[in-house]
């Protein structure tokens, strides 16, 4: 792909984004974070609501005739619910492909599970940052051994 094509699917993603989410202003991570939080909205009803914007869009796509772009697929792929099953075969069979090969993998963890924290162009953490993270990781451990 040459740097014009490149360009050209910059704009597009800009242009679609702005049409679907309206201008919205730059966000870092924990700006989003304490957003969301105080939103009072569980996270799996924001994946919901992304879900069904990105749907709709892909429809509005085929409903012209169009091949929807393939970040779109993969977008609602990823975000569709177990229960909300494609009507699309490709999708379909994809998913049915995944669940099989997550069944053959057997169980993903052991017995001793640590959280791992990513930090990209970070300073040092204060002592509010360490404390969430400690939060964070022990909320993960009890969620994990209630499952257990």
């Amino acid at each position: 792909m040459n740097q014009d094509d490149l360009e050209k699917d910059l704009n597009e993603i800009i242009a679609e984004s702005r049409r679907l989410l309206g201008d919205v202003e730059e966000m870092d991570k924990p700006e989003l974070v304490e957003m969301l939080n105080n939103s009072e909205r569980p996270a799996e009803a924001v994946r919901q609501v992304a879900f069904s914007v990105f749907e709709n869009l892909l429809r509005e796509y085929r409903l012209r005739g169009e091949h929807p772009p393939q970040r779109y697929i993969d977008l609602v792929t990823q975000l569709r619910p177990a229960q909300n099953l494609s009507h699309n075969q490709d999708t379909l069979v994809k998913q049915a492909k995944k669940w099989v090969a997550d069944l053959l993998a057997g169980s993903a963890g052991g017995t001793e599970t640590s959280l791992q924290f990513a930090f990209h162009h970070r300073a040092e953490l204060t002592d509010a940052d360490r404390r969430i993270l400690e939060e964070a990781e022990a909320e993960v451990s009890r969620k994990m051994k209630r499952k257990k």
